[in-house]
This record gives structure tokens, C-alpha cells and sequence, in this order.
């Protein structure tokens, strides 16, 4: 593979972890992996099932402890990392319907092996993860949040991550809305997902997001609207501007047919500013994805699903990196970029922009049938990708992947076993492979990804 910043590797490494940090069993597995990745948004209130608690209504406290092993190689580069992620939270009711909520983190991560990365032996963050307050009616009907919390907009893919803010949401028998605002540069610079130039790695990204959802529920399904604008307020280098200023329009429907078959789709279309390399000149954004799921249930032995994906990000024949700031280099600027989530294989890792990505697989409960309670909470899931450029002549990722002017990036397979072993003791193993195309050079070759771990709440 080719190198990679060790910051980005490790964001990347760790966005793949909180993917599988509540690994999914038998069929509860596809009704929460409704699109990909597994598990979209804040998932910290599943660790409150079997909270400790002093009261009924008072406080309540838990946290969780994973050490992960990861290992990622090719033919002449390789990475072995371990990490040991724990948190604990408190939650507390205020008055009724109405709780604070607060959970911090500590996140270490040691290099063991590494040939041709040359990254720090370890690092180690300890961070506020998450702190509010929300507020509710009776009939929940009218909700309040503030402070650190995850923001979620449709799937994700616009926007999925912690930030500082406030969020207001509200249900009829009509419509349901959510709005928020948020800020991001109160988050660690070690701990900012938000970072795209250097200027944000070394000093902390500082963005304000904000924007909201509307949708309405008929015959068993959902249809919605968003919107999001992102102001860039991050510090730059006087002769290098870095300003990256975005809005997102969107829409998506999701919903159950023929009693066996769940599907989910959004289309987003981004608009903005974005710098011109190498200039003060700001041009515009022109930029669209989209991504449909479907999941179809069989009523049978071993709970078989059937898997179907489709994702798209559009790109630029001019822009050399999908996550930077100035890596237009030429006229209007067509590569999608966002600030959500978005994991379409283990061992390519790919954004979502400058890529067509078809993707097909199958999930089942192997021991199903076994009248242990144990052995039936564990999962297989395969799935095969196919990567396929949106611009020949543009490369991928960071500008470092599929460099050559054709449109084959590849084949990917990715299998996961997910056992929930006990209620509070989980484990999971994740392998990829990729398979490069003619998109790469004829030497490249292929790379490997394998993660395995456990989650242990207490």
C-alpha cells in the first residue's frame, strides 16, 4: 500500500473501531446495519442496558474497557498497532423525563511492528467524550440537548460525529423535525476528526456545523429532508489559505417492504467555497453522493440475510486528495467531501468521493440451531466490493491511491465474526482484503487489514 500520514492512518484505523465497539448478533444485526457502516451516530446509551445503579430514578454509572489488536500489511509495508480504549460515564436525572449525561475517555495506542510508516511508538488521549443535558416533555415529544454530544443527519454521511452544540427536536402526528448547531474547536487537536489542513492538525479544527432534518412516516415508511452548512473558522498560514466553507442539501427514504425486505437510500448534493491550490482564489463546489441499502430477511435455519449496497461520491479530475482543503487545483471544485461517516471496506478504507462502490454479501447466526443461548448470539458477515472510479484520470483517497487513467480500482472481501458472549463480554474479528485493479500500478499489490478485539462493560 502506499504511504499514508500516520495521522490519517490512525483516524482512520480508529473510525473503523467505533464501527464495531457494540458488535451486532443473528437479526438484530441488519436492523441496526441498515447502511453501511454497522452502526451509525452515538451509540454510548447501549452501554446504559445494565447500568449500575443507586436509584431507579437517581444515578446511574457503567463504562466499558476494549483492547484491540490491528494489523494491517502488503508486500512491502506493514503495521501492527494495539489499543486499549476505555470509558466511563455517569448519568443522573435532574427531574423527570430530564438527565445529565457524562462520559470521558481514555484512548491508548502503541505501535508494535511497523516497516515503512515511521510513526510515534504510542499516543494517548484523555478527553471529555461526551457531557449534556437534555430536557424532555412528558410525551417526549419535545426534546432539548446541550453540550458535547454525537449529531447524527439522515445516514451519516453528511454529518455523524461529536462536536460542542445544542440540539432541538420535536414529533407530530405529521412531521418530525430536528434541528442543531455546533462547534467543533473545543475537541482536543489529537482527538478532532474535523482536521483537514495542517493548520487544523496542529491547532484544532474549528468549524461551525448547522442544520437539521424533516420527515414524515407513511405506510411503514420514512421520508426526509436535510440540510447542513459548515463555516470554516480555522487558523491558516498568511501566504497559504486553507479555508474549506460547505453546505449540504439532502433527502432519503428508508422503510420495510414485503414484510422481509429493508432498504434505506439518500442522495446529498454539496455547494461551497474551496480553495484553489497554491492561491488565495476561492472556487466553487459542485459535488453530489449517494448511497441505497437492502437487506432482504429469510424466515429460516441460521437467520441468512441477503446484503446489497450501492455508494457514490463524485470527484474531480483536478483534485489530487479528498480530505484536503486546497487539493483543487483547477476551475470548479467536483469532489465531495463531508464530514460524516462512511466505512465501504476494511482494507481500501476508501472516502466516499471519486468512486462508484457495489457491494454484496450475506450475514447468518452459524449456530442458530445449538440450544445454548452463547453460541446463538454469534454472527458471519461477508460482503465483496467493487471499486470503480467516477473520473479515470483523478486518483482516490489522499491523492496517494489508483493513480493511473482507468476506472478498475478494484475487489474487496471483508468477513467479521461478532459473538456476544455475555451480556456485558462481547468479542469480534474483522478481516479485509483488497484487491488492486487497473486503476494501480502493476507492482502494487495486495493489502491486508485484520482487527480483533473484545468489549467488556461493567
Amino acid at each position: 500500500m502506499r504511504r499514508v500520514t500516520g495521522t490519517f492512518i490512525i483516524i482512520g484505523l480508529l473510525s473503523i473501531i467505533m464501527g464495531v465497539l457494540y458488535p451486532a448478533y443473528a437479526d438484530e444485526n441488519v436492523q441496526k446495519d441498515r447502511y453501511f457502516p454497522d452502526f451509525q451516530g452515538d451509540t454510548d446509551m447501549k452501554a446504559a442496558e445494565y447500568p449500575r445503579s443507586f436509584s431507579k430514578r437517581g444515578i446511574q454509572y457503567g463504562g466499558w474497557i476494549m483492547p484491540v489488536i490491528m494489523d494491517q500489511r502488503n508486500d512491502s509495508e506493514s503495521l501492527t498497532t494495539g489499543m486499549i480504549a476505555a470509558r466511563l460515564w455517569i448519568k443522573s436525572y435532574l427531574w423527570s423525563n430530564s438527565y445529565i449525561y457524562l462520559r470521558g475517555k481514555n484512548i491508548f495506542l502503541g505501535v508494535m511492528n511497523q516497516e515503512g510508516y515511521g510513526l510515534d511508538p504510542y499516543s494517548n488521549v484523555v478527553d471529555l467524550d461526551v457531557g449534556f443535558i437534555e430536557i424532555s416533555n412528558g410525551q417526549h415529544s419535545l426534546t432539548f440537548t446541550v453540550g458535547r454530544k454525537f449529531f447524527l443527519l439522515g445516514s451519516g454521511l453528511v454529518m455523524d460525529g461529536r462536536a460542542d452544540g445544542i440540539e432541538f427536536s420535536f414529533r407530530t402526528g405529521y412531521i418530525n423535525g430536528m434541528f442543531f448547531g455546533a462547534y467543533t474547536g473545543f475537541i482536543l487537536k489529537d482527538d478532532n476528526p474535523y482536521g483537514m489542513s495542517d493548520k487544523d492538525m496542529s491547532e484544532g479544527a474549528r468549524r461551525v456545523l448547522a442544520g437539521g432534518t424533516l420527515s414524515t412516516e407513511f405506510y411503514n415508511q420514512t421520508f426526509y429532508v436535510l440540510g447542513m452548512v459548515q463555516v470554516d473558522f480555522g487558523m491558516e498560514y498568511e501566504d497559504l489559505k486553507s479555508r474549506y466553507d460547505s453546505y449540504y442539501y439532502g433527502a432519503g427514504i428508508n422503510g420495510v417492504l414485503f414484510a422481509r425486505l429493508f432498504y434505506y437510500a439518500e442522495f446529498d448534493y454539496e455547494m461551497g467555497k474551496s480553495i484553489l491550490a497554491g492561491t488565495a482564489r476561492r472556487k466553487n463546489i459542485y459535488a453530489c453522493a449517494g448511497v441505497f441499502n437492502a437487506y432482504y430477511y429469510f424466515d429460516m435455519l441460521l437467520n441468512p440475510v441477503i446484503i446489497a449496497q450501492y455508494a457514490f461520491g463524485s470527484g474531480d479530475s483536478s483534485r489530487d486528495n479528498y480530505h484536503s482543503p486546497t487539493g483543487n487545483y483547477e476551475a470548479n471544485d467536483t469532489g465531495f467531501i463531508y464530514f460524516g461517516t462512511f466505512n465501504g471496506g476494511f482494507a481500501l478504507r476508501p472516502l466516499l468521493a471519486n468512486l462508484h462502490i457495489i457491494r454484496f454479501g450475506f450475514a447468518l447466526s452459524p449456530f442458530d440451531w445449538s440450544d445454548s443461548s452463547y453460541f446463538k448470539r454469534m454472527t458471519l458477515v461477508f460482503k465483496y466490493s467493487y471499486y470503480m472510479k467516477h473520473r479515470a484520470s483523478a486518483a482516490i483517497n489522499y491523492g496517494n491511491d489508483a493513480l493511473r487513467n482507468n476506472r478498475d480500482v478494484g475487489h474487496g472481501f471483508d468477513f467479521s465474526v461478532r459473538w456476544r458472549i455475555y451480556h456485558d463480554l462481547a468479542a469480534f474479528v474483522n478481516y479485509g482484503l483488497f484487491v488492486p485493479g487497473e486503476a494501480f500500478s502493476p507492482s502494487e499489490s495486495n493489502r491486508h487489514f485484520l482487527m480483533a478485539g473484545t468489549t467488556i462493560n461493567f
